[in-house]
């Protein structure tokens, strides 16, 4: 059973509300979360974001017991997408962040950012002209690299 809780532009304050948590978290007896936000924090990081970010995943843990959490390091942005100075490198520091939460929690991670950089086709082969949003190839760059990382 695959239950998809995301909305396009939603932050964490859209994930961590407890009605929503309740709908977007029924437990069917799900054995993995995929947990997927950074994009749309802007240039919150550090201890604006990351406590924020694990109490999520506890929630929805507590919720899914029997999931084991995977946080994903979001794809790259392009210099096309306008917020790119404002926020690119607050966006880099969070997918650090992460995986130092990661390793410390247990949690799997599953490093996007890098798998697009080091693909050897060009960004905008991955990345769509706003320079954000993935392509269909992005997206499929991300599904194999997930099915590698669970060993599908």
């Amino acid at each position: 059973i695959y239950i998809n809780g995301s909305r396009s532009g939603a932050a964490m304050d859209y994930h961590t509300n407890t009605n929503r948590l309740k709908i977007t978290t029924p437990n069917y007896g799900q054995v993995a979360a995929i947990f997927n936000n950074s994009h749309n924090e802007g240039g919150r990081s550090r201890s604006q974001w990351l406590p924020t970010y694990e109490a999520w995943v506890a929630a929805v843990q507590s919720r899914l017991p029997k999931a084991t959490a995977t946080v994903v390091g979001q794809n790259p942005h392009m210099s096309t997408w306008p917020n790119e100075a404002a926020y690119g490198l607050d966006h880099q520091t969070r997918i650090a962040e992460l995986v130092t939460l990661a390793a410390r929690k247990g949690w799997g991670f599953l490093d996007l950012y890098s798998a697009y950089l080091f693909d050897g086709r060009p960004l905008s082969a991955l990345i769509g002209p706003d320079g954000l949003h993935p392509q269909p190839s992005g997206h499929e760059l991300a599904a194999a690299e997930l099915a590698r990382k669970s060993g599908l």
